[in-house]
């Protein structure tokens, strides 16, 4: 079998996963509107535009707003990367599988510190209720 060719991937590809981290976030809607309707600059500041149609698309785009919004305070809090004032909400991009399941895409900055911490996957769950978005993240790692 053909080894892959980026050095890391194959690295990670031997040692067995182990989960390190797992959170939870809950969005209040209401709060998440005001914010919203407050500041006109904030969507673009925590979605990517990608994340934007997707959710702009529906009806109430309020609570696909708020549970993308859970998903990455969830992961950034578990990543305990909060401190660190050069990441920013939309190196974090939650797009849909084919399947139309939710799944986290890092890029730059936070891409770097998952790698650094060997972290290999991340899964989520996203909810919406009348009043309230969450999500539900959780990170694997591969060590030795």
């Amino acid at each position: 079998m053909k080894e892959p060719d980026d050095s890391y991937h194959a690295f990670l590809v031997r040692i067995p996963t182990i989960m390190c981290g797992e959170g939870t976030c809950i969005v209040d809607l209401a709060l998440m509107r005001a914010l919203l309707k407050e500041d006109a600059c904030l969507l673009p500041a925590l979605l990517t535009p990608g994340e934007q149609n997707y959710c702009l698309k529906w009806r109430n785009p309020l609570p696909h707003i708020a549970a993308r919004f859970a998903a990455k305070r969830a992961l950034i809090e578990q990543m305990r990367i909060e401190e660190k004032t050069d990441i920013t909400w939309t190196e974090i991009d939650i797009r849909s599988t084919p399947e139309g399941a939710p799944s986290l895409t890092l890029e730059k900055r936070v891409l770097d510190y998952a790698r650094q911490a060997h972290m290999t996957s991340w899964l989520v769950s996203l909810t919406h209720a009348r009043q309230y978005a969450g999500a539900f993240v959780a990170i694997e790692t591969k060590r030795g």
